[in-house]
């Protein structure tokens, strides 16, 4: 059984190690030295859908420092669950305003459910 999606595991690795997890996930390198965003984009690939939209939600949290994350967020807009689809949406919409609409509003433009707090 491959473990390498486990949560417990990825957290005993080194940053490099992360680095080279990434790598062979995702099939590019990437720079980001935050052991904690590392872990929660490798999360991304989890079967899991708890921990699917716990890592969007996660990576929510680092605002404008997680644009590197912004693709596989864009990715998670097409899940087969709905929640990771909201999950992604929000953490979106923190990470670039500008960019992204605000996940509270519908189609008419008035606000449908409330956001989320960060933690």
């Amino acid at each position: 059984m491959d473990h390498s999606h486990d949560l417990a595991a990825l957290k005993r690795l080194s940053v490099s190690q992360l680095h080279a997890r990434h790598a062979e996930l995702f099939g590019e390198t990437t720079t980001a030295r935050h052991k904690t965003w590392l872990i929660r984009r490798l999360a991304w690939r989890h079967e899991d859908v708890d921990v699917r939209r716990g890592a969007a939600l996660g990576l929510g949290t680092f605002g404008a420092e997680a644009q590197d994350a912004i693709p596989a967020l864009q990715a998670a807009l097409h899940d087969r669950e709905s929640s990771v689809r909201k999950a992604a949406g929000i953490a979106l919409w923190y990470i670039d305003q500008s960019r992204f609409p605000d996940p509270r509003l519908g189609r008419n433009g008035k606000e449908t459910r409330q956001m989320p707090h960060r933690e």
